[in-house]
């Protein structure tokens, strides 16, 4: 049963999955991904097996080689900064996707999913998931494009709060409930553009539409071409 911190700065560990699996360090974590088990380690890749449901504090806090992580349905609980210092995953959508990130949720992305990829610039949010949960992409710095499904219906308070180059985000479908621009909880960062399809209802067609400023509660809004 290994603790936390017990692969912290193991500069020979490359590729980490499950047991029987073709990874030079195999785990059999049931539940939990340790706190800060693979704190600042020489870790590639990692292939988080179903059935884990948490992933700890700080748990690859460092990781800079990190170009791979693969993240099951199973995982509802990340906690904050789990991925701080991971420079080298820029990109995040469904699983077979070829991102650096993937994931395999369903219907909704968890609190903190993404909180602290200070390199992630592109997010492509695969159809089925509904919901953005609260901090989901907070501290994402660099963070330049998120482009979401026709069904996504509800977007959290602070989802993607201090994303400052974060410009432009693309809707298939109807606009989802979220907070304004003008509130200290907004949904967005307040600069935004938000794109969406001519046609698509309830973007333009509402109280939330602003025809002078061409804003939609408050954030800039443009059809997408």
């Amino acid at each position: 049963d290994f603790g936390d911190e017990v692969f912290k700065g193991c500069i020979n560990l490359t590729i980490a999955g499950a047991v029987g699996g073709n990874y030079n360090l195999q785990f059999a974590w049931k539940n939990k991904i340790p706190n800060n088990v693979f704190d600042e380690s020489s870790i590639v890749r990692i292939e988080i097996p179903d059935g884990i449901t948490e992933i700890g504090y700080h748990a690859f806090n460092g990781c800079k080689d990190l170009r791979y992580i693969l993240v099951p349905d199973s995982v509802t609980t990340i906690h904050r900064s789990a991925f701080s210092g991971c420079i080298s995953l820029q990109t995040a959508g469904e699983i077979g996707g070829g991102y650096n990130y993937e994931f395999g949720w369903k219907d909704s992305i968890p609190p903190y999913a993404f909180s602290n990829l200070e390199n992630l610039n592109k997010a492509i949010i695969p159809k089925g998931i509904t919901k953005i949960d609260q901090h989901a992409f907070q501290y994402c710095n660099n963070l330049m494009l998120v482009i979401f499904p026709d069904d996504i219906a509800n977007i959290e308070k602070n989802a993607f709060w201090s994303c400052p180059n974060l410009m432009d985000i693309l809707f298939w479908g109807n606009p989802p409930s979220c907070t304004a621009a003008s509130l200290s909880t907004r949904s967005f960062p307040a600069e935004v553009t938000l794109y969406h399809i001519e046609g698509v209802a309830g973007w333009t067609d509402n109280e939330d539409y602003n025809p002078v400023s061409g804003t939609w509660k408050g954030y800039k809004l443009t059809v997408w071409n």
